[in-house]
């Protein structure tokens, strides 16, 4: 079970030692999307001067002199329930999570696009990526 990061769950290292809470701690760091990762407030998400993109299902604007960091909006007209909505920001934060070394240097706000509404619940992981990997073939970042 080493390297899950699971809290409250006793786990060991990989020479068979018990790790204390604070080093399981500090082994999951890397799994998370920090605030410092995030665009956070009104004026985090006006990027001056700004770029766009259009995939199938999402529309990127970003700034190519940016921090490396992720804004995500997806109205109510376009997934209706709060289901749908947070699995695809989930999908979304988890594949910019995954591969954050590739955006350093721009900041991104991802927007759902109405044709999301037909295949949210098919949308898996790897079809966030290829939007993504399209995105920045096409910002040649």
């Amino acid at each position: 079970m080493a390297g899950s990061c699971f809290r409250g769950v006793a786990e060991k290292d990989e020479r068979g030692l018990w790790l204390t809470s604070a080093e399981n701690d500090r082994n999951c760091r890397g799994e998370r999307f920090p605030k410092s990762a995030r665009l956070l407030d009104r004026h985090d998400f006006t990027f001056k001067p700004y770029r766009l993109y259009k995939s199938e299902c999402f529309k990127f604007v970003y700034n190519p002199r940016g921090n490396g960091r992720l804004g995500i909006s997806i109205s109510k007209k376009v997934l209706a329930t709060a289901v749908a909505r947070n699995r695809v920001r989930r999908l979304l934060r988890e594949a910019f999570r995954k591969r954050q070394f590739r955006f350093e240097g721009l900041d991104i706000h991802v927007i759902g696009l109405p044709k999301l509404k037909e295949k949210w619940s098919l949308f898996t992981e790897a079809d966030v990526l290829e939007s993504f990997e399209e995105f920045l073939h096409e910002s040649s970042h």
